[in-house]
């Protein structure tokens, strides 16, 4: 019983130190893919953070059409090791392929859901209190990496009352992804036959 107990606390260890740098390998992936500025002093923390583990990478694997591929392999594999260690754990089971395939496939893809979902809101949260935080580096870097999303909602749907709706309807996508696509393939990849 005891066994199961650390067993729970280590897995959310493993999981909350790989999700933390999975996130900042994706929020520095997508911000290159819209092409945000990267002399930001919050984009130029991810490049300190994620230069260790890219640059050897990227001297392997070149960019594709503006795309880091180095970037994407690289959080192929920190979902696969992340999953491995806690496959390992006691009372554990080590996930096989091809259930690891849509295990890792469905987390990434819930990865770039949630953190579309927490940086708009903080994006709308910033706009009501302090509407000038915009001029600031983290207001800066928000608008870059969510406004080539919302700009094509917000064309689409004019204002209701003066309120912009881009925000909710884009959640409202980011939730539909979730539930019809990211955790289907979660839980196909969980499936008895994907396990050791």
């Amino acid at each position: 019983m005891a066994q199961s107990y650390i067993g729970n606390f280590l897995e959310f260890i493993i999981s909350l130190g790989f999700s933390l740098y999975i996130f900042l390998v994706l929020l520095r992936f997508l911000l290159q893919l819209v092409r945000a500025d990267f002399r930001n002093p919050v984009a130029q923390m991810l490049l300190v953070t994620t230069n260790p583990l890219l640059r050897p990478l990227r001297r392997i694997i070149p960019g594709w059409g503006g795309i880091d591929l180095a970037a994407l392999i690289l959080l192929v594999f920190l979902q696969v090791i992340q999953l491995t260690i806690i496959g390992l754990l006691p009372n554990r089971s080590m996930v096989m392929p091809p259930g690891l395939f849509l295990l890792v496939l469905g987390l990434l893809i819930d990865h770039v859901v949630w953190l579309y979902f927490f940086t708009v809101t903080i994006q709308v949260v910033i706009s009501w209190i302090n509407p000038m935080a915009y001029h600031q580096p983290i207001g800066v870097m928000l608008l870059q990496l969510n406004e080539p999303l919302l700009r094509p909602l917000r064309r689409k749907f004019s204002m209701v009352n003066g309120l912009d709706i881009s925000p909710i309807l884009f959640m409202v996508i980011l939730m539909a992804i979730h539930f019809l696509v990211a955790a289907p393939l979660i839980d196909q990849g969980a499936l008895p036959h994907g396990y050791l």
